[in-house]
């Protein structure tokens, strides 16, 4: 007898995902706590930190979404990486790891500058982490497409993917057009 793939959308899985968007939402809001002055700053400086808010809100869900397609009944590991909505959660996790992992080494070898600030880093920080998160998700996507592996499953779960891997690459594009836009 065949396995069953697709799991249906249960109870668990919304208190999961509203937990995770939850998560990411206190984080902004830790963020917008730290810095009451977000409407006073220069154009280039919103844009930055806007984009840091959508690090910030849209990390959790990608995670919990990530883990939730990674519990059972679920497909062959094969099958999985042909689909566009787990190929997008695993790269987001994957570069952001990689950057965190790369930003605390450098920080370890070389120390805070003297005359940078967290703050000022953080808006490095928040172009580095969306631009390398819709860059990996682009090229993905491209690799599956013209490899001839674009198979999305019709199921809530890879739509989810895909929904936040449209987001991701949104994140990633918006700031850097901006950014050039209002120069």
């Amino acid at each position: 007898m065949q396995r069953p793939t697709k799991r249906p959308f249960r109870l668990a899985d919304a208190l999961v995902l509203v937990a995770s968007c939850a998560l990411g939402f206190a984080f902004v809001r830790v963020s917008l706590d730290y810095e009451l002055t977000f409407w006073s700053l220069s154009t280039d400086l919103m844009i930055l930190r806007g984009s840091w808010y959508a690090v910030l809100a849209l990390f959790p869900p990608t995670v919990a979404g990530l883990l939730l397609r990674l519990r059972k009944p679920r497909p062959r590991l094969r099958t999985l990486c042909t689909q566009p909505g787990f190929v997008s959660a695993i790269m987001v996790v994957l570069v952001t790891a990689h950057n965190f992992l790369c930003i605390g080494l450098d920080q370890l070898a070389y120390g805070v500058p003297g005359k940078s600030s967290l703050y000022d880093q953080t808006n490095g920080f928040a172009m580095l982490f969306t631009v390398s998160a819709a860059a990996a998700v682009l090229a993905s996507w491209t690799l599956l497409a013209v490899g001839g592996r674009w198979r999305p499953e019709r199921s809530w779960m890879d739509r989810l993917g895909r929904a936040l891997g449209v987001f991701w690459l949104l994140s990633g594009l918006v700031p850097p057009i901006l950014n050039l836009t209002f120069r």
